[in-house]
């Protein structure tokens, strides 16, 4: 398996020569920054790895997560791709994309005015497994009645998960490896990035599994569980 950070919080999963997509496209909402147009351009023309896309998911659609009109004109040119978002009428469920199993529920957004309807997801790749939180709020149990004991290969939180005893905890508990992404760039949305080090040098044993994901492309490597 391999996970490539195409911008703050947009993931390319590839297993098994296929490619799941994760809040791809997005667009714009400062500090955080939207896909590149040249990506999405290899994406829209099906261009390795994505002439094998198994589908498109969607934690939510706020700007920073989903373009819905790029994501709109992307479903009428190849209608043969799934495009998975949330509503309010399916609150959990799971679906099968190609290699990847994609089981989601709902949960609530970190506290903002009018949040949309949001969800966490457990993706199993082969033999490797993913929890991505989103933007969800800090509430561990809440994470851990979804996770029912499973520790991913890999999961991916954003920074305030760093700023607490028990969402440390959960950090720990969700996956052998996390990774803080929904960044700015480095060297952009300084107050953000020094609150993520801060905790980072505070608490270097809890968050010795802690990596921070701040520019892009970022490749992660996940060989498969039964290699030697």
């Amino acid at each position: 398996m391999r996970i490539t950070l195409l911008c703050n919080c947009g993931l390319a999963v590839e297993c098994s020569g296929a490619v799941l997509l994760v809040d791809v496209p997005n667009g714009s909402a400062p500090p955080f920054y939207r896909l590149p147009a040249d990506a999405w351009q290899r994406i829209v023309e099906r261009q390795p790895p994505y002439d094998r896309l198994a589908g498109i998911y969607i934690t939510h659609q706020h700007s920073d997560h989903c373009d819905l009109d790029a994501l709109r004109a992307f479903q009428r040119r190849w209608p043969d791709v799934p495009c998975l978002l949330p509503s309010e009428e399916t609150p959990r469920g799971s679906v099968g994309l190609g290699p990847f199993t994609v089981e989601y529920e709902a949960f609530p957004h970190a506290p903002i005015p009018n949040p949309p309807p949001h969800r966490v997801t457990w993706i199993r790749a082969g033999e490797r497994c993913i929890y991505l939180a989103a933007d969800a709020a800090l509430e561990p149990e809440a994470h851990r009645a979804f996770l029912r004991g499973r520790k991913a290969d890999a999961a991916f939180f954003n920074a305030m998960y760093l700023s607490r005893p028990d969402t440390r905890r959960l950090l720990r508990e969700a996956a052998a490896q996390c990774y803080i992404y929904h960044m700015p760039r480095e060297g952009e949305g300084r107050e953000i990035w020094a609150k993520c080090r801060r905790n980072l040098e505070r608490y270097p044993e809890e968050l010795a599994q802690v990596s921070v994901l701040g520019n892009y492309p970022t490749v992660l490597e996940f060989p498969e569980a039964n290699l030697l």
